[in-house]
């Protein structure tokens, strides 16, 4: 039922957002709600068009609003085909950032070329207007260009301050620095391979490695786009607990992130890591103090954990198009009450 409710808000986000795509595609300045019913609509979605063009473009955030409807399709079909939203909610919060200041980018383009007493905001929207003229009535020009141009930078940098090192320019970039991080054993790589392909397309590693007290830690986990929300991303996962576990034989297994990182929180949890607190402050990378969020699995919680992933990853588990049809959580919550 619940994966019936998904698919049908998937069809009427995607269906939504197309229509408001059209509206917008066909928007005239020119046209405006108060048109007369005696004039031609040039709209292909009629007046309902006129409206949620004027709407969104004339006083919202001017043409950057485009960005809502083809968001509202992605967030439809990501709906309809039932994946998992942590990350594309971590992109959609940025894309909104994006939108917000490509808008009062745009407002202080105008301000800059028109005379205030004649600027409408046709291209930057009201709301992105008036913000870019309420930064130039405080800060003056140059103040609210240098604002706005270090919002763009602390957007793109956040977007990247999730890992010590990267984004890499170029792959010859990112075999050098495999040649340099992975020749010792701490940490101590493996390559995710798939065995149809015999490619690999991710890798994880051990690190921070006690031998004589029987802890590790998982981490420097790297998904390709072809690995990432897929069932053998947490096979390769299981295989390296069990290997931790039933090989080794330690006692405690570690996941650390960045405290905002929350698609790297989430995957911990999902995985069946438990929280144990936040370290404040636990280094400074990229230039900003970094919170540290603590997971682990401990030995005693293995055997059910255990059972669990082998349970999840059965192929009866899942159906032709390789859907699962328990999720990971579901399967844990049965095992807990018997």
């Amino acid at each position: 039922m619940k994966e019936r409710r998904l698919e049908i808000l998937g069809i009427l986000c995607m269906a939504t957002s197309f229509l408001a795509l059209i509206s917008m595609v066909g928007y005239n300045p020119y046209e405006d709600p108060g048109i007369s019913p005696n004039v031609m609509v040039e709209n292909p979605m009629g007046i309902l068009g006129v409206f949620i063009a004027y709407f969104f473009i004339k006083f919202t955030f001017g043409y950057s609003s485009f960005l809502l409807p083809v968001l509202g399709s992605v967030w439809g079909w990501w709906f309809f085909s039932k994946r998992e939203a942590s990350i594309l909610s971590r992109i959609s919060g940025y894309l909104l950032g994006a939108m917000l200041l490509i808008s009062v980018t745009l407002g202080l383009f105008e301000i800059g070329m028109y005379s205030s007493s004649g600027i409408e905001f046709n291209y930057s929207g009201l709301i992105g207007g008036n913000l870019a003229n309420f930064l130039v009535s405080f800060f003056g020009m140059i103040g609210s260009s240098i604002i706005v141009l270090t919002s763009w930078l602390l957007l793109i940098r956040g977007y990247f301050s999730w890992s010590f090192y990267g984004p890499f320019d170029s792959f010859e970039n990112y075999q050098e620095w495999l040649k340099t991080t992975r020749s010792g054993d701490d940490p101590l790589f493996h390559a995710i391979v798939t065995e149809n392909s015999q490619k690999a397309i991710g890798v994880a590693s051990f690190l921070r490695t006690r031998s004589d007290i029987g802890v590790l830690e998982v981490g420097h986990i790297h998904f390709s786009p072809l690995l990432q929300k897929t069932p053998v991303a947490t096979e390769a996962m299981f295989l390296m607990m069990s290997r931790v576990f039933d090989e080794l034989g330690y006692r405690r297994y570690e996941w650390k992130c960045d405290a905002l990182n929350t698609p790297s929180r989430k995957a911990a949890q999902r995985l069946g890591f438990i929280y144990e607190g936040t370290f404040r402050q636990a280094t400074i990378y990229k230039n900003r103090n970094r919170d540290t969020a603590w997971f682990a699995i401990l030995d005693k919680d293995w055997p059910s954990l255990k059972k669990t992933f082998q349970t999840w990853l059965n192929p009866e588990n899942f159906d032709a198009n390789e859907q699962q049809k328990l999720s990971f959580k579901e399967i844990r919550n049965n095992q807990e009450k018997i």
